[in-house]
């Protein structure tokens, strides 16, 4: 295996890592009797604000990281990871770890899509590379 290639794959299950860890926050509170499951069942207001912002940023995980998903098993499965595509997974793994303070903590509206969107512009970079890279190996072929 390749640095690359590992790099990759650590970066892809940093992302996951993040996406298990705000889960936790739910179960910490409903183990804490902080909340009742019948409060939740049926509406989210009912956990408390910092659960609920946790809650809201694990929702967030499942929009922008399934692309970070799809670009990073496309090139480890194409053969194609490399050293630029990996720094460009963790600097997008290292943008969503920012959000999550933001987006958790002081909730800076300002910041947050600023810093959500140089995550994005990570994931355009990937998708770009990766679609110069499989048009080079096509006319190669």
């Amino acid at each position: 295996m390749t640095a690359a290639v590992g790099l990759m794959a650590l970066a892809m299950m940093a992302q996951m890592i993040l996406m298990f860890r705000a889960a936790r926050a739910r179960f910490a509170c409903v183990g804490a009797r902080r909340v009742r499951l019948s409060e939740i069942a049926l509406d989210s207001r009912a956990w408390p604000d910092d659960v609920l912002k946790l809650s809201n940023n694990m929702n967030n995980q499942f929009e922008t990281p399934t692309l970070f998903y799809g670009l990073v098993l496309l090139a480890l499965v194409l053969e194609l990871a490399s050293l630029p595509l990996a720094i460009l997974a963790w600097a997008y793994v290292a943008l969503r770890v920012a959000h999550r303070a933001v987006h958790t903590g002081a909730n800076h509206l300002p910041t947050r899509p600023k810093v959500f969107m140089l995550g994005v512009s990570c994931l355009m970079i990937m998708a770009i590379i990766l679609v110069i890279e499989i048009a080079v190996g096509m006319l190669a072929s």
